[in-house]
């Protein structure tokens, strides 16, 4: 589906039809992104997070975001990237387009993230309104089916402050399966481990001491019975790609695996998953939240659970329906913005 381009203060109606496990996941190692490349991205600054626009004022990002500073009276700015164009006048920076933020939705009737309710129950997924739109932005359409496994995706966020994304490819390794994984990541130095498999995640790494591995136990443990912010079974896992050799960061171990990664970090939080042009989750942790390229994996939270597309679709609906009643003179009822099924 092609993107719908934003070139002037119009309402557009919407139908959509069809379809601290560690620190909060931070962008990712990558090229830099113009921002006509990307007008769909978002920069949350004050809560150094990322978001996408799926409509006209509306930006879908993650949970933990709104709790950073993704708030009510705080800014985003859209169209903005480090990367600079080039025109007859020179090279020109992009600083982006600062706009307010009106309010901060999470689907709290849902779901809650709180000691009476257990974390399977939870999604880190929001949105954020905003005051205005600037020209020149563009929307993406939320997918409400799941994505496939293997599917080939090139992550994209704010982690260095500047818009970049991926050089290589990342993969979905596992979906209904994505705690298993995380599991299998954090336990792939402890192969006496009672958490440790291979099933999932298969690349081999040589065994840590003792005292490392009896620390990664107590910590998985924590945060299975603490932690909000980690995968559950409708969480999408991507297995990031292993550094070019050229790099100089480049490591391999004796196994062969190359232990140092293109990897998604801290200001990727709330970024999109997107595949054939439709946004299926939105990043939400990785693995090593102290190292980059030590990051092996990174989790998004997906739309698939009963109830949570609706959410999305019921809150772009609230937000355009408050833009058309300030404005009913501008409204244009007739051109829908369409999440179509597949």
């Amino acid at each position: 589906m092609e993107n719908k381009k934003y070139t002037k203060p119009i309402l557009i109606g919407l139908t959509l039809v069809g379809g601290g496990y560690s620190l909060p996941a931070s962008a990712v190692e990558g090229n830099d992104v113009l921002p006509s490349d990307a007008p769909y991205m978002v920069y949350l600054k004050d809560a150094h997070c990322s978001g996408t626009l799926i409509a006209p004022k509306t930006v879908l990002t993650a949970h933990h975001c709104i709790g950073f500073g993704a708030q009510k009276g705080n800014h985003a700015y859209l169209l903005h990237s480090g990367s600079q164009e080039v025109d007859e006048n020179g090279r020109i920076p992009n600083p982006g387009i600062k706009v307010k933020i009106v309010e901060a939705y999470i689907a709290d009737h849902i779901f809650e993230p709180s000691n009476g309710i257990g974390q399977d129950e939870f999604d880190d997924i929001a949105i954020v309104e905003l005051e205005s739109m600037p020209e020149g932005v563009t929307f993406l359409p939320v997918a409400n089916q799941s994505i496939p496994l293997g599917a080939e995706v090139f992550p994209i966020g704010y982690s260095t402050s500047n818009l970049k994304r991926m050089p290589i490819p990342a993969i979905v390794a596992a979906k209904e399966n994505s705690p298993d994984y995380e599991r299998e990541v954090d336990m792939a130095r402890c192969h006496s481990s009672k958490y440790f498999s291979n099933n999932l995640f298969t690349q081999e790494y040589s065994q840590a001491d003792q005292a490392h591995c009896d620390y990664t136990e107590k910590a998985y443990e924590h945060r299975q019975e603490h932690g909000n912010y980690r995968p559950n079974r409708y969480s999408i896992a991507i297995e990031n790609p292993p550094l070019d050799s050229s790099d100089s960061r480049f490591n391999v171990n004796e196994f062969g695996t190359v232990i140092t990664k293109y990897s998604t970090f801290r200001g990727d939080s709330g970024g999109p998953l997107i595949y054939q042009g439709k946004v299926y989750g939105v990043a939400s942790t990785g693995v090593n939240s102290y190292s980059q390229v030590h990051n092996q994996a990174t989790f998004y939270a997906g739309f698939t659970r009963p109830g949570v597309f609706n959410w999305i679709v019921d809150t772009v609906k609230k937000i355009q329906n408050k833009s058309m009643e300030k404005n009913v003179s501008t409204a244009v009822l007739d051109a829908p913005i369409v999440f179509p099924i597949d």
